[in-house]
């Protein structure tokens, strides 16, 4: 029977090996944790002990996502890293979901899941050979920009955590789906897991946090004179949201940094930047390329040049469609109106948080849901966005069945549970949280340590 990953074993009573030791990981779910560092060296956790706050939380929110490049010979941590415990209350709830998801069958995607996955993407291979095949049209080509965002958070959002098969190597091929539909897997994984969900809120390690120069979140964001009308604006900055993926994620790869910032392992780059530079090209073929040549073709005498300006504006509408349709609900997840927001994380790792913020209130404190299990099956289980903050190795089809019991321990623990009944209540109070920090004195404090000036996020 399978249980939750995120659920520890039992603490090994022998004291962390300070001295530089070696292992080879070749099980993609044990519990050799390793990872690309936020400084661009390779993280390591052994057995679930003698951890610093970054291995900790890396431990506790991926549970060991292990791509093969996190795999070989690595040292254990350093003797200047100090221990960190992990936060008993994550780990109490894990241990009560254990029962639930083994009555389910375990912790991975049901047959369900990898039907629909399966399902969802063939459409989309279909309607594009279609449309280069066939026919092209503006309907098509929003449809086809709608299935490509349905591939986002159905498919690669759910193997790129590991959450999708038991199998890490299946988790890894249908990952790649995010390099089908113009991202980078290897990217994304930096910018979403190793990034987004390790420092959940935080100014200045969240790149979801950091909002400036378009729009302001936080109180230590600088203000700037557009900004007083970022409630009226931030759609149709969604609307471009598909350039992120399509085009800067091709140059990240290229310089090996996300953000141009926060650097990959250099031990990654020879294989996988050259996998993802490849995948990125051969996108650029299928979207701009192959459909100019065949709209070339299809032209009547004289109206080639028209032809293919009108097909290369119904890509931009495909890029369009599944850019917002993304973009709209990664926004509400994480920006409503009393999201917390906290300071203290470095790219080392080390972190001054106050002492009752921990892993499980930190997560259900900067996260909301919306709806429920109809919206569930259609958005891949994004609208239980606490859940999948918790327990991002859980399959996305668990979240409704579990959502009480984490309701009911996170409230008991003291913690915040927003869930909105209804998207529009939810863009109610999105609208609300953009118009209150719109206001250049608008301030709420993030808890952290006071930075210079020159060194606050955005």
């Amino acid at each position: 029977t399978e249980t939750p990953t995120e659920t520890p074993t039992e603490t090994p009573t022998e004291t962390p090996t300070q001295s530089p030791t070696e292992f080879t990981c070749t099980d993609f779910n044990c519990e050799k944790c390793l990872w690309l560092k936020t400084d661009g060296t390779r993280g390591c956790k052994k057995g679930g002990y003698g951890a610093t706050k970054e291995t900790c939380d890396a431990r506790q929110s991926l549970a060991a996502w292990e791509l093969t490049i996190w795999c070989g010979p690595v040292p254990t941590e350093a003797p200047t890293e100090t221990p960190t415990e992990m936060d008993p209350a994550h780990h109490a709830l894990s241990k009560e979901l254990r029962t639930q998801l083994a009555a389910r069958g375990g912790s991975f995607a049901p047959r369900f899941q990898i039907y629909k996955a399966a399902f969802i993407w063939a459409a989309a291979v279909a309607l594009e050979a279609y449309a280069l095949c066939v026919q092209r049209t503006w309907v098509g080509a929003a449809v086809l920009g709608f299935l490509f965002a349905q591939i986002g958070l159905n498919i690669q959002h759910d193997a790129n955590h590991g959450a999708m098969f038991k199998n890490g190597l299946w988790n890894v091929a249908w990952g790649l789906s995010q390099n089908w539909i113009g991202g980078s897997q290897v990217m994304w994984l930096q910018e979403h897991v190793v990034l987004h969900h390790m420092h959940t809120g935080d100014v200045e390690m969240d790149p979801d946090a950091q909002m400036a120069p378009a729009m302001r979140g936080h109180s230590r964001s600088t203000w700037l004179p557009w900004m007083a009308f970022q409630q009226y604006y931030f759609l149709l900055l969604e609307l471009g949201y598909g350039v992120v993926p399509n085009v800067v994620a091709f140059f990240e790869v290229l310089a090996w940094s996300h953000r141009f910032e926060y650097p990959l392992s250099k031990l990654a780059r020879p294989f996988y930047a050259s996998q993802s530079t490849l995948l990125h090209l051969a996108y650029y073929l299928r979207l701009v390329a192959l459909p100019a040549a065949a709209a070339l073709r299809r032209a009547a005498p004289g109206d080639e040049f028209g032809a293919v300006g009108v097909c290369l504006a119904q890509q931009a509408l495909l890029v369009c469609v599944g850019g917002f349709y993304l973009a709209f609900f990664f926004f509400l997840s994480h920006n409503f109106d009393g999201v917390n927001f906290v300071e203290g994380a470095e790219a080392s790792g080390a972190a001054q948080y106050g002492d009752d913020s921990g892993f499980l209130k930190q997560q259900a404190a900067s996260s909301s849901n919306v709806a429920g299990a109809k919206l569930c099956v259609l958005n891949g289980g994004l609208n239980y966005q606490i859940e999948h903050h918790l327990f991002p190795r859980i399959a996305h089809s668990h979240y409704p069945h579990i959502a009480p019991t984490v309701e009911a321990f996170v409230t008991a623990a003291g913690a915040p549970y927003l869930h909105f009944d209804t998207i529009g209540a939810n863009l109610a109070s999105v609208f609300k949280y953009l118009s209150k920090f719109s206001k250049p004195d608008y301030a709420v404090p993030v808890p952290g340590p006071a930075l210079p000036e020159q060194q606050k996020g955005g």
